[in-house]
């Protein structure tokens, strides 16, 4: 969990890895993540918005983008890898 205040994590307000839950495993072997924004990040983002279709691809866009800023920050050892497609 994140508090919003830090801007190496942008957006984030949590993120977890679905797939390493149990019977949650894909049979492609990719990697799930659950993204969601911090309340703040969530309300600025927001304003001034009522088309839920912009803001469901605005969303995403701009979680997956923080995201993957993030990692390194993450990531407490060098040698995990962190596979995403």
């Amino acid at each position: 969990q994140f508090d919003g205040r830090d801007p190496k994590f942008g957006s984030l307000g949590w993120a977890a890895r679905d797939t390493s839950k149990p019977g949650r495993e894909r049979t492609d072997n990719r990697e799930c993540w659950v993204l969601q924004s911090h309340p703040d990040a969530a309300k600025e983002l927001l304003k001034g918005k009522r088309n839920i279709g912009a803001i469901r691809e605005m969303a995403r866009d701009v979680l997956v983008r923080d995201f993957l800023k993030s990692i390194p920050h993450i990531v407490d050892n060098d040698d995990d890898e962190l596979q995403l497609q």
